[in-house]
């Protein structure tokens, strides 16, 4: 019975990689979406990139994910579930631009939503089956 618990737990818990297919949107999700972040301003600073980001009171921004895709680069947040809200300043890791071609701030997009799928589901082995994720472009201002 432990080994099948264990086995059970193990499957659940792997998740596909998200697709490659984006749809964009015009703006965040209504404020009631939970975060996911929104980006108030980002700029770079000393060729880093500065993202200034909103703090749901109970579910800030820890830090910036992010991936380079077909030339452009995404991000996403880490979030905890504690803090007051307000907003944050964050500083992307260089790590972000490795591989990005030269024109990237042009290419920049927050994800809005990330869909990852369950082991058993048909999307998982398949990324034909996947649905395109949401992304809004994100505009660097002055610092």
């Amino acid at each position: 019975m432990v080994r099948y618990l264990s086995l059970a737990l193990l499957l659940t818990g792997c998740l596909s990689p998200s697709s490659d297919k984006f749809v964009d949107r015009d703006a965040f999700p209504s404020r009631d979406w939970a975060g996911r972040g929104n980006v108030y301003r980002a700029w770079l600073e000393g060729g880093k990139l500065q993202l200034e980001v909103e703090q749901p009171p109970g579910f800030n921004v820890t830090r910036v994910y992010c991936s380079v895709r077909g030339g452009a680069v995404y991000l996403w947040p880490q979030h905890t579930s504690s803090g007051g809200g307000g907003r944050r300043r964050v500083e992307v890791p260089d790590s972000c631009t490795e591989g990005a071609p030269p024109d990237w701030p042009e290419h920049l997009y927050w994800i809005t939503g990330e869909l990852r799928y369950p082991i058993t589901h048909p999307a998982y082995w398949n990324p034909d089956e996947r649905e395109p994720n949401e992304r809004i472009k994100v505009i660097l201002t002055d610092e």
